[in-house]
Parts: C-alpha cells; sequence; structure tokens
C-alpha cells in the first residue's frame, strides 16, 4: 500500500516519517519523496495516530481521493512515456489533464506539495530515466532517442540529460562497455560492446 504525503520533500522530512513509522511498530517497505510504501493498509486507529503525529511536525497525509489523483498521474505518465501516444503530445501537462478529466492546475499543486516538482518536470525525469535504460540495453542513437521521447532536438535531449545526470549521453552508453558483456537484459539482436582505449 502507498500512503502519499505533503511537504515531505527531504531527507529530514523523510527521517521524521521513518521515526514515526517505527514508534507506531508499522513496518514499512520504502520511504521516498512523498510516499511511504507498507506491505499492509493502515489500522482506523494506526492511520489516525499516524496522521496526526505526522500533521505535528508539517507533514499531512493526503485523504484516499487526493491520493488517487497522484497514482492516476504516476500511471499517466507511465502509459504515455511507454506506450504509443507520446511523440503526438505537445504540452505534456494538458495529456495529463485530458486523460484524468481534470484542471491541470489543480493536479499541479497537489503534485508539486506532494513530489516537490512540478508534473511537467516529473515527466521530463521520466523521460530522462527511460532515455538511460535504452543507451545501456539498446542501440538506438540517440537521435532516435530524441524523437522517440518527443524532444526538440538532439540538442535538446543532451542538454537536459545532461541537467539531470551531469553526464553526456554518449559518455553515459560508454557505461555499457565498462560493464563488459555481461549486462543483464540486455536485447538477445545487440552487438557486442566497443572498449574504450587505454589513454
Amino acid at each position: 500500500m502507498e500512503i502519499y504525503l505533503k511537504y515531505m520533500v527531504s531527507i529530514r522530512c523523510r527521517m521524521i516519517a521513518k521515526n514515526e513509522l517505527e514508534s507506531l511498530a508499522i513496518p514499512h517497505r520504502n520511504i521516498e519523496a512523498g510516499m511511504i510504501v507498507i506491505p499492509s493498509r493502515l489500522t482506523a486507529s494506526q492511520d489516525k495516530l499516524l496522521r496526526a503525529r505526522l500533521f505535528k511536525m508539517g507533514i499531512e497525509m493526503l485523504s484516499r481521493e487526493s491520493s488517487e489523483i497522484i497514482e492516476q498521474i504516476v500511471r499517466s505518465v507511465d502509459e504515455m512515456i511507454n506506450g504509443p501516444s507520446l511523440r503526438s503530445v505537445k504540452h505534456e501537462d494538458a495529456f495529463i489533464a485530458n486523460r484524468s478529466k481534470s484542471e491541470v492546475d489543480f493536479w499541479s499543486e497537489l503534485f508539486a506539495e506532494v513530489k516537490g516538482i512540478s508534473i511537467k518536470q516529473y515527466i521530463l525525469s521520466q523521460k530522462i530515466e527511460s532515455v538511460k535504460v535504452h543507451l545501456l540495453y539498446s542501440d538506438k542513437k540517440v537521435k532516435e532517442l530524441s524523437s522517440q521521447f518527443n524532444f526538440r532536438s538532439v540538442e535538446s535531449l543532451r542538454n537536459e540529460f545532461k541537467k539531470f545526470t551531469g553526464l553526456t549521453p554518449s559518455f553515459y552508453r560508454q557505461l555499457k562497455s565498462k560493464r563488459g558483456e555481461g549486462i543483464e537484459h540486455r536485447p538477445k539482436d545487440e552487438s557486442g560492446p566497443t572498449k574504450m582505449s587505454a589513454s
């Protein structure tokens, strides 16, 4: 089960949430920005206690309705990036709103309060993550990836990729060579890596 929270975007906030969970003997699997993953649904008393304790520390648990909105945004982004519709989308925030039949301004504000970034930045971060996977596990050129993931140009992809990773796509792809032939889940038709020459 996922519990979504407003204003839990720093490491300190995550530590507060972790301490409160442990003090209430509530097991958890993962704590990240705006979300706690627990193995089972909270009891009514656990929900009330945790909600009250976190609220005193400036962290607000979302209602079920608001949590469903966040989940729908995350699902929609995943479908958009990994589905066939991405290249036809010009304004990705509007795509989320249209798919959910809700106002994008409200969604954006709620999402930012939970994740600490805008929907647009979240979409961009997920696109970069998908590009990283392709750079390591496929032979697609950067130009192909810029088109596939709806970047304005190759240069735009390179710039955004470097902002997120601190590396250029070409350097990141060289990590495949450094990892050698044993990369798991590599496509069967992928050609062998090019060894880097010693300096």
